[in-house]
């Protein structure tokens, strides 16, 4: 059977069964039920989840505060990686932060996951800094920037 194409939107209340479902299979580290459902209800909060057939098969957290998007966590189905479906989300992110008159984008990434960072890099972020030690793990994070004047 075809798939449809996937479409990305806002992310509801309703998703939270499934972004817990997401969290749980893309992260060692999942957030909790508490902790999800406090971002779908910040004001500043700017969530989205890319749905393919009626399901919801990634999402991306964000926040936009005083013209900066801070991207919090993408999460994509693990056996639809590789779909471009990550990059749907960030380019939407992007596009809808430039929208509300967004002027920077920012996010911290493990410094050990090259798929992630290059994703990143595609969308128009570059290395801004490391951070040591950042995760639970004592992995350490990569700061990454990206303009979104011009």
């Amino acid at each position: 059977m075809p798939q449809t194409a996937p479409v990305v939107r806002p992310a509801l209340l309703r998703d939270l069964p499934a972004l817990l479902a997401l969290e749980a299979s893309c992260f060692d580290d999942p957030w909790s039920a508490d902790g999800v459902r406090a971002e779908l209800e910040q004001g500043h909060c700017r969530p989205l989840v890319v749905e393919r057939d009626g399901l919801v098969v990634g999402s991306l957290l964000a926040w936009l505060l005083a013209g900066e998007l801070q991207i919090n966590r993408v999460a994509v189905d693990p056996a639809l990686r590789n779909q471009g479906l990550g990059g749907l989300l960030v380019a939407e992110s992007l596009l809808r932060a430039q929208a509300e008159g967004g002027t920077r984008a920012l996010l911290e990434v493990r410094a050990d996951n090259a798929p992630a960072i290059a994703l990143y890099q595609r969308h128009g972020f570059a290395k801004g800094g490391l951070r040591k030690n950042y995760y639970h793990d004592g992995a350490a994070a990569v700061v990454m920037v990206r303009d979104l004047q011009g």
